[in-house]
């Protein structure tokens, strides 16, 4: 499995984003919106939207980044699953808000 980046969050945890994963899922499911945005994904995890990680609502072990899109109104979202301290990028796509529900946890 190739990686298409590596890289850490805010708390120090690595995070993998795979070549496959972004093929089969990120464009698979959100060509138009996230081609070519490999670079604003890997941003929005080592820097989150003022700073805040989030939990996911449904999943505990899954957590969100947020990164305000630049020039249209819309939110960079991006959801890595953690096992241990390793996090693998699940998708990314563009939202018209926050999902109500998910919890801060980090700072």
């Amino acid at each position: 499995m190739t990686n298409l980046f590596e890289t850490q969050d805010p708390r120090g945890l690595r995070v993998i984003c795979t070549k496959q994963q972004w093929l089969d899922h990120v464009l698979g499911f959100h060509e138009d919106d996230m081609n070519g945005c490999e670079q604003e994904v890997q941003s929005a995890i080592e820097a989150p939207m003022y700073g805040i990680i989030y939990q996911d609502a449904d999943n505990a072990n899954r957590c969100i980044y947020y990164k305000q899109k630049q020039g249209i109104r819309a939110y960079l979202k991006v959801v890595v699953d953690f096992d241990e301290d390793v996090g693998f990028v699940v998708t990314a796509y563009l939202i018209p808000r926050p999902k109500s529900g998910e919890r801060p946890i980090w700072p």
